[in-house]
């Protein structure tokens, strides 16, 4: 299955992709990625000053 993530900060957009291919543009690690799409991170951070990464899209693979 492929998961495409969008990854804002507040409401500016910053980059779409996999989480490997956002990893690798962005340099930050995949945990840490996910650690931005997180329920604690949101808790922790206010909106405008965070980055957010979101799931947009789940596809199967055949």
């Amino acid at each position: 299955m492929i998961r495409i993530y969008a990854l804002y900060r507040g409401d500016h957009f910053i980059d779409v992709g996999t989480k490997d291919e956002l990893s690798q543009r962005l340099h930050l690690k995949p945990a840490t990625l996910m650690f931005k799409a997180s329920p604690a991170y949101r808790q922790r951070t206010t909106y405008e000053k965070s980055t957010r990464l979101y799931l947009i899209s789940k596809e199967a693979t055949q």
